[in-house]
């Protein structure tokens, strides 16, 4: 179990939101590694009601996270940033701390860049809106996911086939690392490349289809990359750093050195798709539970 700090905080993050409320302070290493990288760009996250849950402080240079959440495993929160649900898969876990009293001097102003992107709570009235939300509910129409999905397949795609080719033509790598262990990572990315050269495949094939079988097309994209994405796919050193692979794998004893900077930048893209894929599919399950078949194409 992890440390972790509870603080209670009041104060405001970017222009609108304001928080007050027990917070528990997270240390880096709980989290997943594609949060702790993105601590530059100061993302904030809420939960589905619109109540922020988490969110970097530039102040106590820490991220934050609120207890409400805490004591879970993979909390299913929305980044501002992005506008769509974030799906954490990383199975993390905060230990509760005991609350202390609030300090009064503590007032926090996280810098999210897009924090004034975010709807202004004065807006003129519009009586055909119900007011049961704090945001505005996106609409998903699901011929537009299919077509998302096939952009970012694609653009993934792209960049394994860069990654294959740099392990084809530059021999350097392989001098670069055990023999073993190059085997491993190559035969992962093959295995990537082929997947996901499939699922790009079948998508195109369903653009035009029934929303029965878009539906349907969906729920398998769902579980197939939620059986082969984790931990596998987030723990490529190509995607991350050696150790993580290194830690859980049986070549532990030995020491894989990092990839140079353009395959790991290569790594980095190619994970930045595959999230950018689960982040879509999180948009329409959180929009409409996907096991059941909307009558409608268009998605609320």
């Amino acid at each position: 179990m992890s440390r972790a700090t509870a603080i209670r905080l009041s104060g405001r993050v970017g222009n609108n939101d304001r928080i007050n409320g027990v917070y528990v302070q997270v240390e880096d290493q709980v989290l997943p590694d594609s949060l702790r990288q993105s601590a530059d760009r100061r993302p904030v996250f809420y939960n589905q009601g619109g109540n922020l849950v988490m969110f970097y402080s530039a102040q106590l240079q820490c991220w934050v996270i609120s207890e409400d959440v805490a004591g879970t495993t993979a909390p299913a929160i929305a980044q501002s940033t992005a506008r769509h649900p974030l799906d954490i898969q990383a199975p993390w876990r905060v230990a509760h701390a005991r609350e202390f009293q609030p300090d009064p001097n503590i007032r926090l102003e996280v810098h999210a860049p897009t924090a004034q992107q975010r709807q202004p709570q004065a807006q003129p009235p519009q009586p055909a809106q119900p007011q049961q939300h704090h945001r505005q509910q996106k609409t998903y129409r699901l011929s537009d996911v299919i077509n998302s999905l096939i952009t970012h397949e694609e653009r993934l795609i792209k960049h394994l086939a860069l990654v294959l080719d740099k392990f084809a033509r530059d021999t350097t790598i392989m001098d670069t690392m055990p023999a073993t262990y190059h085997s491993v990572l190559f035969g992962g990315v093959t295995k990537l490349y082929t997947l996901h050269t499939s699922i790009v495949d079948r998508l195109k094939e369903t653009s035009h289809a029934s929303n029965k079988e878009q539906i349907r097309l969906l729920q398998w994209l769902k579980a197939t990359l939620e059986s082969t994405s984790p931990p596998f796919v987030f723990s490529l050193p190509l995607v991350h750093h050696t150790a993580n692979i290194v830690r859980s794998s049986p070549l532990s004893a030995v020491a894989c050195p990092a990839l140079p900077h353009r395959e790991a930048q290569l790594g980095v893209t190619v994970n930045e798709e595959l999230s950018r894929i689960g982040a879509a599919l999180a948009s329409l399950s959180s929009a409409v539970n996907i096991g059941h078949v909307p009558h409608d194409e268009v998605v609320h």
